[in-house]
Order: C-alpha cells, then structure tokens, then sequence
C-alpha cells in the first residue's frame, strides 16, 4: 500500500522521483487522502425486535443475494444483562461506538470492551482485509433507536447502505415469545415489547429521511404472501442478483406461515392489555393493524413501506418523546427480573 502511494507521490515532483522519501506526515496525508477516496463496503442492516419477526428466514434469503454473502448474525457485544437495557438511555457511549464500529473500514474502531463479541471482531477484520468484497450482511437486535444511526454515519455511510427494518403485529410477536420460560409474565414484558416495537418504527422516519431511498421497512403479514416475489424485489433494493434469493423464496413459501395463530394463542386478558397499551396502539395505528379478534386478522388495509418512512404526527411524535424518558427500573423502581434466555438474541451473554 506504501508502495504504491509513494509512486503516485513521486510523479508529483522531482525530488520524490529522484527516491527521496516524503517525510511520515505527508506519508499520513497521502494515505488519509486514498482512503477518502475509496468506495466504502456497502452493508446491508437488518434489525428486528428479536428474533420472532421472521428474521431467520429474511435472513436465509438475504445470504444468497448476489451469489452469496459474508454474514455478521448478532455480534454486539454489552447490553446483554436484561432486556430493559435495550432501550435505556439510548444515546449511551456503547450504543454509539457500536454503530461506528458496524460500518467503519477500520477494525481498530470495534476493539474496545464489549463493542462487538470476539468471533464478530475477527469476521469483520477478515472481511475488511479481503481484496474483493461483496457486501457485508449485518443482523442486530441490539439496535432499537434509529437515530443512533443517523447521528453516528456519514452522509457517504448512509448512501453505501441498504437498511431493511423487520415488523410484526404485536399481538403475534407477544404470542410467539410467551411460551419461553420468564416471559409469562406479561405484566412485566409485554408492556417491555410495545415499547420495543414503538421505537424501532417510530425512529424510522428520522433514518429514511438521512439515507433516502435506502430504507425497507418489511411487515411479515406482507412478504410472507409472497416470498420469491418479494425476493426478486429486494435483489433490486440492494442492487444484486436475485436468482438464488428467488430459488429459495419458492421452496420456504412451501412451508406454512400462519399470521394469525396468535387468535388462538392469547387470552382475552392478553388481547385487551396489549391492544389498550398506549405504545402498542401507535404501532399499530401507525401501520394500520386492526383491533379485536374478530378484525385483528384482517391485513388488508396495512400501510406500505413508504407511508411507514413519512415524518411522525404530533401524537406519534409525544410518544416517542415519552419513550425517551424511560429509564432502567421495574414497576417498583427495582430492576426487573433476570432475562430469560431464548427468545431475543441481545438478551443472551456477548
């Protein structure tokens, strides 16, 4: 890499094509100057609440884009000790060396304690010393709060990405995630996962608005209808081929998807706590999900990923000020109960 910068430096001048080497800091300026210059890896981020939202299969398709592409599944490391961390004081210093370190070129930026696990650090300084690069596909659940994102990359880091936002109707994400030990009591995780789903898509205007046109905000009741065709139209989001992505949307559309288990899943109680929370109401207003049994399985009327980019009403826009005052205490101003395993990955150990 020297080399080379020191023979595109002595065609500048005739001192440096006489072999007099530049001195260490116009060594540095050249390198800095090279490394502007350079296209940055594009990264394909997908983020869910969990991992209840369909991401393993999103993710079993995404792989193939392109003939196939290096994964990081999860490599955030911290925040692992309960769920409610998540969502705590979202502008922490971790929160935001994390998300440098998911889209920086140097490798150097991950290594501080607890940014990203150690198998992920290693993956990611392979890939950013490989020659030839396909895009990187980047899975978190760590990453609630889109703004951290948007204040952390540059506009150049914006536009190299492709931002796929996975969600759920919160009554089948609470009813997938209920049977795991220590989440039965939805009196203290149910209100836990509106608040989740509230965040994640009500900072996802402030994201669209920073990397125009780069931004999918996927609904499970959608693609699932479809996978192959919705396979062929995220090869033309990334820029990719899709063949295999389509090859393989046509085998898992083989397999059932059932949206509307969670009917039969919850209790009454359950239905009317999570519909009556004033979090779960915005999510659910805001893409369109219908209340009751009887209509809450009609999708029908679900808005499009578009509408779910467009600025906050003023009502959103309280709500998600509220969020932000959260804090990381229990009901009775203790912390809550251990995490259960299981269920979300960034509620595992890094």
């Amino acid at each position: 890499m020297l080399r080379l910068l020191w023979l595109a430096a002595g065609a500048a001048g005739p001192q440096a094509a006489r072999g007099i080497a530049l001195p260490p800091e116009g060594l540095e300026l050249v390198a800095q100057t090279a490394a502007d210059r350079r296209p940055l890896l594009m990264r394909i981020h997908v983020s869910s609440i969990g991992s209840i939202q369909g991401s393993g299969t999103v993710l079993d398709l995404f792989g193939r884009a392109g003939g196939g592409l290096p994964s990081l599944i999860e490599p955030l490391g911290g925040t692992g000790d309960h769920p409610y961390a998540v969502i705590h004081e979202p502008g922490a210093a971790l929160k935001h060396q994390q998300v440098r370190c998911l889209f920086s070129e140097d490798p150097s930026v991950c290594e501080g304690a607890g940014i990203v696990n150690s198998e992920a650090l290693d993956q990611l300084k392979d890939f950013l010393t490989t020659s030839i690069h396909a895009p990187l596909l980047v899975h978190t659940t760590r990453i609630v709060n889109f703004k951290l994102i948007v204040d952390d990359l540059s506009a150049q880091q914006m536009q190299a990405a492709r931002f796929v936002v996975l969600a759920r109707d919160p009554r089948a994400v609470w009813a997938s995630m209920r049977p795991f030990q220590g989440w039965s009591d939805y009196n203290m995780y149910n209100p836990l996962v509106c608040r989740l789903l509230a965040e994640s898509l009500f900072t996802v205007p402030a994201l669209a608005s920073a990397a125009s046109g780069n931004v999918e905000v996927a609904l499970y009741e959608e693609w699932t209808k479809d996978v192959a065709g919705w396979a062929e139209q995220m090869g033309v989001f990334f820029g990719l081929t899709s063949r295999e992505m389509v090859r393989r949307g046509r085998e898992l559309q083989l397999e059932p998807k059932d949206t509307t288990k969670w009917v039969s899943d919850l209790t009454d109680k359950e239905v009317e706590q999570l519909e009556e929370d004033k979090f779960c109401r915005g999510y659910m207003a805001r893409v369109g999900y219908k209340y009751g049994r009887a209509n809450g399985t009609d999708y029908s009327g679900v808005n499009s990923s578009a509408a779910l980019q467009t600025p906050l009403s003023q009502s959103e826009q309280g709500l998600l000020d509220e969020l932000m005052q959260l804090r990381l205490q229990g009901p009775t101003g203790k912390p809550g109960p251990a995490a259960p395993e299981m269920v979300f990955e960034w509620a595992k150990k890094a």
